[in-house]
């Protein structure tokens, strides 16, 4: 892989900017033919040393935390005189799943990129953790993405939060009957669940794969108890059937020992989001 070329932009940024929420945004090509996109929302850091890493929703970039829930947890902080995080939001594109295997070709597996390489290259720009702690949010792909990084990658977090995530209770491998019958007990929209059957397929084509990226299957096996404290959100009304994953990630998480805040939406849809309950966690 290429060295990243946007370092020295960030330090720029950093040692310019104010304190307004603005972010520093940009671009780095990460080779011949592929890039990132990035977003960076500076804080006073001897306000609030912590960072979190942002994982947006499928068809969401780089920009997405201001445009959606995330403004609202700004204005909760702000209007409550809580000194802000800093927040760091990452893109390879309107999708992309944070797998064992590369994105694109150069690149080493997308987990051990974003983990090994971008994380800690990140937070050097910015000084280094400097004490504070490492969270992560994710939401609907990115709340995916977040469970996937709690159940490999849990040392690396001192809090995650799961919202609205991709976690259905069928597989790619479901019968026509089986999805049928998924889609009438949660209420699912039948467009939304033939078009996230069909993207889990192309993604996984063998069983072997699927169940090294299964968060229900994978959790069933999860007992690191160093695992960081958990948020877990869904709205009971969500159009891809996501509630009832949810609500079993949840439940199998806390039998293995993991200390979390499960968060029901009554009446919400997809990505409903209790923005009081998610900002005092990350405080």
């Amino acid at each position: 892989m290429q060295k990243l070329t946007f370092f020295t932009l960030f330090f720029i940024g950093i040692l310019f900017a104010s304190h307004a929420r603005v972010p520093a945004c940009g671009e780095s090509q990460l080779t011949e033919n592929f890039s990132l996109k990035y977003c960076l929302y500076l804080t006073d850091r001897t306000k609030n040393k912590d960072i979190i890493f942002y994982l947006h929703g499928r068809g969401g970039n780089a920009h997405s935390w201001s445009e959606n829930y995330g403004k609202e947890l700004e204005k909760y902080w702000r209007l409550n005189n809580l000194p802000a995080p800093t927040i760091i939001a990452i893109s390879f594109g309107p999708q992309w799943f944070l797998t064992e295997f590369p994105l694109a070709p150069g690149l080493p597996p997308l987990q051990e990129l974003y983990t090994n390489i971008l994380i800690p290259n990140y937070e050097a720009m910015l000084g280094g953790p400097q004490g504070g702690r490492r969270m992560l949010v994710g939401e609907s792909m990115g709340g995916y993405n977040a469970s996937m990084l709690f159940l490999k990658r849990s040392k690396l977090f001192a809090k995650v939060a799961i919202l609205c995530p991709a976690i259905p209770t069928i597989t790619p491998f479901s019968t026509t009957a089986e999805i049928e019958d998924y889609m009438q007990r949660t209420g699912a929209d039948r467009a939304k669940v033939e078009d996230m059957v069909k993207t889990s397929r192309a993604l996984f084509p063998t069983t072997e794969l699927w169940l090294n990226h299964s968060p229900l299957d994978l959790v069933r096996t999860h007992t690191d108890f160093s695992s960081p404290e958990l948020y877990l959100s869904c709205g009971d009304k969500d159009e891809y059937g996501f509630f009832e994953g949810t609500e079993q990630f949840s439940k199998l998480s806390a039998a293995n020992g993991v200390k979390q805040l499960w968060v029901p939406i009554s009446e919400g849809v997809h990505c409903s989001v209790d923005t009081i309950s998610l900002a005092t966690f990350l405080q």
